[in-house]
């Protein structure tokens, strides 16, 4: 047997002011930029090889199946907002004043009930999961932290939300102010004989503090407690034949639906802070608590699929709710472009000024990976209903320590309501306006 020496061949280095590029073939021999395999050579120029190749990895990497999968979901989403505002307004045409169909009318009160049936199931889906994921995010959070980080982070928190809850007051001021709603355009009627919710401050105090701590944790869970002013009239007949008419309010303490956040918050963060000061006598509470994280926000997943209907039937609902279209437009529709400009400056402008000036962050890049969570609470019109799908994002898109946003997250749903200050500060110097109260710099810090 003749044994031959494999004759090594060299590569093609291409020169400077060549215009194409050599790419290995199939084989171990380099293929030259002359060979004739047609379908191997790129025409390309050679000091573009370099850019050329970081947008194909580009490429690859945001094509790949995953990322699809997501972009498909949060373009279905935003589709779905778009749809439903469109066939919404389409239908009012076909609206009937009361449940009865008179008039060439289709479309009943009754029926709106049915079309907002879908988006309801997907509202009930998400708050099914707000309780075991508050629970399991608080918990797992700061049993992995020592009690002095927790202290600093709870504290550098709280004084963010105090912080953008006063920006946002300030510019709902200053807003309402220049652009004076409540004196331009139409009027709205104020009925004289209409009487404002009763309540007294510290009655709302002291249901702070009994929510803060309930009597029983279970109860938390679906059950808050809140102060109702029960209302006793007394009619006095004088020895004259005068007859007056005294209105006496009692206070009286009660039971309300739905859960009591606060509650199980204080509940959570002390049970959390001891599991981590125990350490290994607590390690199998700390891994019950992480592996039921991971479970609720799995669900939180399989949940999102169905958000692209959910939110458009949520929509379309909606617009055939509205009585009437033309509330848009004069005085009431002003006051809801200064609301609406407000929260688009606090929301797109202040916010993210804040982020890139103590993070450096680039905002919009962090806009972007919260885009699924912004279209589902413009669906939902709830920050808590809205939580799972804001965990998924900053966690999965953002990449945020899970150890801060498992605390941060479910505190400021329920504490850092910087929209609803923006709000009320408008509502409140608009109706002055249509009143035409003047209010000095006194009055308005008052009414805040």
């Amino acid at each position: 047997m003749r044994f031959f020496k494999k004759k090594s061949v060299s590569p093609v280095i291409p020169q400077e002011t060549s215009n194409q590029i050599i790419l290995e073939g199939h084989g171990s021999r380099p293929i030259s930029a002359h060979a004739r395999v047609s379908h191997h050579i790129i025409d390309v120029p050679t000091g573009e090889h370099v850019k050329f190749s970081k947008l194909l990895s580009c490429c690859q990497r945001c094509f790949t199946k995953e990322n699809l999968k997501e972009q498909a979901l949060l373009i279905a989403t935003i589709s779905s907002v778009v749809l439903g505002i469109a066939i919404g307004i389409a239908l009012r045409t076909l609206k009937c004043v009361g449940n009865e169909r008179v008039g060439g009318c289709r479309i009943t009160r009754e029926d709106i009930t049915y079309i907002d049936f879908p988006g309801q199931i997907f509202i009930n889906i998400l708050k099914m999961l707000i309780l075991p994921l508050i629970v399991s995010s608080i918990i797992s959070s700061l049993a992995q932290l020592d009690g002095q980080s927790a202290g600093k982070m709870g504290i550098r928190a709280l004084v963010y939300y105090l912080g953008t809850t006063l920006l946002a007051a300030i510019l709902g001021i200053i807003l309402v102010l220049t652009i004076r709603p409540g004196t331009r355009g139409g009027t709205v009627e104020i009925n004289p004989n209409s009487k404002a919710a009763e309540g007294r401050t510290i009655d709302t105090v002291l249901d702070l503090f009994r929510n803060l701590f309930p009597e029983n944790i279970v109860e938390a869970t679906f059950r808050s407690s809140g102060t109702d002013l029960k209302v006793n009239r007394t009619f006095i007949l004088r020895p004259n034949e005068t007859r007056y008419n005294i209105t006496i309010y009692t206070p009286v303490v009660g039971k309300r639906d739905g859960i009591n956040v606060l509650g199980l918050l204080l509940f959570c963060i002390i049970f959390g802070i001891l599991i981590s000061r125990l350490k290994e006598k607590a390690i199998i509470l700390k891994h019950f608590f992480e592996a039921m994280l991971e479970v609720v926000m799995q669900l939180v997943r399989i949940a999102m699929v169905y958000s692209p209907i959910g939110v458009f039937f949520l929509i379309v609902a909606k617009m055939l709710e509205m009585d009437n279209l033309g509330d848009f437009v004069g005085s009431l529709g002003l006051y809801m472009a200064t609301v609406l400009a407000g929260l688009f400056i606090h929301g797109f402008i202040v916010l993210p000024l804040l982020l890139f000036a103590i993070t450096r962050i680039n905002s919009f890049k962090y806009i972007r990976g919260m885009s699924q969570a912004l279209v589902t609470a413009f669906g939902t019109g709830s920050s808590s209903a809205t939580l799972p799908v804001t965990y998924r994002c900053v966690e999965e898109k953002n990449h945020i320590d899970p150890r801060i946003s498992r605390f941060v997250l479910p505190v400021g749903a329920t504490v850092n309501m910087d929209g609803t200050a923006l709000y009320e500060a408008v509502a409140a110097i608009y109706i002055a306006q249509l009143n035409g109260i003047p209010l000095n710099a006194v009055k308005i810090i008052v009414t805040r």
